[in-house]
């Protein structure tokens, strides 16, 4: 299990108050070649902007245009091969 927050934005000023609150779930399988990964990444609602969402009002609080790939699923997924680092 995991908890990640954090912001990018094309803005070139640090933006503490959007701190995109992400809950998940993390699988590892132990293979020879290295583990494989698998994390699923549930976006909380209500935890992505503290005080007002100034963002596009069309967009904000919608699945990214990624995760409509998932069924509209409100986060992301990640598979990978090897270690994390």
């Amino acid at each position: 299990m995991f908890a990640d927050a954090g912001d990018v934005s094309q803005s070139k000023q640090f933006r503490f108050d959007h701190p995109q609150t992400t809950l998940g779930l993390g699988f590892r399988y132990h293979t020879i070649i290295g583990p494989i990964r698998f994390d699923a990444g549930w976006r909380v609602p209500g935890a992505q902007v503290i005080g007002k969402d100034e963002r596009d009002p069309e967009r904000a609080g919608k699945p990214s245009d990624a995760s409509l790939l998932f069924f509209g699923f409100p986060g992301a997924l990640h598979l990978t091969i090897g270690e994390s680092f």
